[in-house]
């Protein structure tokens, strides 16, 4: 069990009808708080933005300090109803192909971070939640980014074959360090921009990052962190090390990416705190505790919600909401 350890996540999707052309709101929310003596645990799918706020306002007058996360970022299920008909907005591979596979089963597509109805959306998103929402950061994850081999769809390469790279090398292989760079700059423009909305709409409210490895992220997913925080356009970095070796997560706690960007901002590790089907022995988990902590890091974050509770003393109360009302908790519930 971990003495003393509090967590707070909410996973926030909304796309504004204006912003997305999706019909109403579309949120899914897993959270776990832990401030002083208050203990809180939710599960929620389908509350609409406007019917939490009285929920959040109550959370801050506990102490809890709230946190939306819009975890897709880039990414998108198929299927999206806001999506039909608006196969223009999607990234392809050099096959064609939109489709990309999250885990066995599970397809996702991406937007193109070079549509302006794409940035624009993004930019919607943000500013929606945290003008209607009562929160002290916004959090994007590791999917503000995309796959290394997408980017061969007919904008994003007619984009690039006017760069003088380009017209080098107008058709690069996805590992092209030039094509790479040139993408994951098109990225870094999209958070420029995500971040000026930000400071424009909700000055007080901070951006959080949640990315993978500085390496990973950048070759595999474009997403250069590491310059994001040198230019100021985060406030704070969890930094996903899901990883059962120790000796793979003491070898990234070691990477220099991490030390640079402490010294600029906040920085806390995400360690994986077991999967449904592979639950993680506390023994382990503790170990890994004391890495981060010899790193000299203190902050931590445990993925994900029905994993970490089981490393609690004491499981959180179940807690229910009504519309319009304050958060009500029950014993919790006996485990099928």
């Amino acid at each position: 069990m971990l003495e003393g350890v509090g967590i707070l996540g909410i996973e926030l999707q909304c796309l504004a009808p204006e912003a997305g052309g999706q019909s109403g709101d579309t949120q899914r929310h897993a959270v776990v708080g832990q401030a002083g003596t208050f203990d809180l645990a939710f599960h929620h799918n389908g509350l609409s933005a406007l019917a939490q706020r009285p929920w959040l306002a109550g959370l801050g007058q506990r102490g809890v300090q709230r946190l939306g996360w819009l975890e897709f970022g880039l990414m998108a299920p198929p299927d999206a109803d806001w999506l039909r008909g608006r196969a223009e907005l999607l990234l392809q591979t050099q096959e064609g192909s939109t489709l990309w596979a999250e885990s066995p089963g599970l397809m996702r597509v991406w937007l193109n971070p070079v549509r302006p109805e794409v940035r624009q959306a993004l930019v919607d998103l943000v500013v929606d939640a945290c003008t209607r929402l009562p929160l002290e950061a916004i959090q994007l994850d590791d999917h503000l980014g995309y796959p290394v081999r997408f980017g061969y769809d007919p904008t994003t390469l007619g984009l690039w074959r006017q760069s003088a790279a380009g017209q080098n090398n107008p058709t690069p292989e996805p590992s092209d360090p030039a094509w790479i760079a040139w993408r994951a700059a098109r990225i870094t423009e999209l958070l420029v921009e995500i971040r000026a909305a930000m400071r424009q709409a909700c000055p007080t409210v901070q951006l959080s990052l949640s990315p993978n490895p500085q390496a990973f992220s950048y070759s595999q997913h474009l997403a250069d962190w590491g310059a994001w925080v040198r230019q100021g356009l985060v406030d704070e970095l969890v930094v996903q090390i899901y990883r059962q070796d120790l000796q793979r997560l003491a070898a990234e706690l070691a990477d220099p990416s991490l030390q640079e960007a402490r010294q600029r901002v906040p920085l806390r590790i995400g360690l994986l705190a077991g999967l449904r089907s592979q639950p993680k022995p506390p023994a382990q988990l503790k170990q890994e505790l004391e890495l981060v902590h010899g790193a000299g890091i203190t902050g931590i974050d445990l993925f994900f919600y029905e994993s970490a509770r089981g490393h609690f003393p004491a499981a959180p109360p179940s807690c229910s909401l009504q519309t319009g009302m304050t958060p009500s908790c029950q014993p919790p519930r006996p485990s099928s």
